[in-house]
């Protein structure tokens, strides 16, 4: 499925316990994926894995967010930043149409 258009949203780090949540609820968007990781950059990659299982052709939207977006960074590392904290990573999330 090829996307129309989308929103990334940096959700930043927390705790799975105190997650909020990600959801296209009162937004214009129809579908959306949140990933994880130990860094932005692995969030979004985790975030892509998410959309492609549901169907999405994540090849051309990826493409069109770093077009938007540029590079995701690298930094922070949550691990570093929390090194005794389980169960924290940093969240990003995309919402799209089809």
């Amino acid at each position: 499925m090829k996307v129309k258009d989308f929103e990334l949203v940096d959700l930043g780090i927390d705790n799975s316990q105190y997650f909020q949540g990600f959801g296209c609820a009162f937004t214009p968007y129809t579908d959306c994926a949140v990933g994880i990781g130990d860094t932005p950059a692995e969030a979004f990659e985790d975030c892509l894995d998410q959309a492609a299982e549901m169907g999405v052709d994540t090849e051309d939207l990826e493409a069109r967010i770093r077009e938007e977006w540029g590079k995701v960074p690298d930094t922070p590392s949550v691990s570093e930043e929390y090194p005794d904290s389980e169960d924290t990573y940093y969240h990003i999330g995309v919402r799209w149409n089809v």
